[in-house]
């Protein structure tokens, strides 16, 4: 900027005093070529000096800005941050009501392909190879599931029950089934079967609910003895509307 408007100063000290000392025989064109063309030097140094001094302070002005741009987005970056972080913790929270139904626990294993409900004040029977539990230690009545590949992936609840109840009556003395009935069990087709059978001289109840997902067969069994069954038959079906797949 400096050098630049000494140059401009030299060019006005020529245009201004360049005929000092020189011969009047000087021709007038040449006279006024000569001032055109210190015209023109001063017209476009001051040009030179305008445009330098707005570039400068737009350059200034820019860099404010620029500051000021990323301060802003700092902040909308925090503001965001925080409100996807209320957000999530509100999700997580929501999410974890939600998973457990009010009053039951978890009876399945986490690498089970389903989630099984119990109520919180039944037991989990840990020894037991398929996911169990009963209602205490003086009420062995039980629920169960069971879940296993179907041999053809294409077979129907109806076609197992074919088998199954041939199996029931030939294990079992005074076999008898009592009802049949649709129903859904985490919204897919699943069949509800009640029937009644000895075990040792003693008369069980039992409502085994089954259904074909994926490829497999899952039968949620609820039994008791026949005296004890419509105690705690609410329960059993409120765990069989509670049950989850995976």
């Amino acid at each position: 900027g400096g050098a630049l408007n000494r140059s401009s100063q030299r060019a006005i000290n020529l245009c201004v005093h360049g005929f000092e000392g020189r011969s009047p025989r000087r021709s007038p064109q040449r006279a006024k070529f000569f001032f055109a063309f210190c015209y023109l030097m001063y017209v476009l140094s001051s040009a030179w000096v305008i445009y330098n001094t707005i570039y400068n302070f737009g350059r200034s002005e820019y860099k404010i800005m620029k500051e000021k741009g990323k301060t802003m987005k700092k902040i909308v970056a925090l503001i965001m941050s925080m409100i996807l972080g209320m957000f999530l913790l509100t999700s997580c929270g929501e999410k974890k009501d939600e998973s457990i139904p009010s009053g039951m626990k978890t009876a399945s294993a986490d690498t089970a392909n389903y989630t099984f409900y119990i109520p919180e004040d039944w037991i989990v029977d840990i020894s037991n190879a398929a996911t169990s539990a009963h209602v205490s230690q003086s009420d062995p009545s039980n629920i169960s599931v069971m879940a296993w590949q179907l041999e053809h992936t294409d077979s129907t609840v109806d076609e197992w029950w074919e088998v199954n109840i041939a199996e029931l009556q030939e294990k079992f003395d005074d076999f008898e089934e009592i009802s049949k009935n649709n129903v859904t069990l985490d919204g897919v087709y699943a069949v509800e079967y009640v029937y009644t059978a000895a075990l040792s001289g003693v008369s069980h109840k039992f409502m085994q609910t089954a259904a074909a997902k994926g490829g497999e067969l899952y039968v949620v069994t609820y039994s008791a003895t026949a005296d004890k069954f419509d105690s705690h038959i609410d329960e059993a079906k409120s765990i069989v509307s509670e049950f989850r797949f995976k």
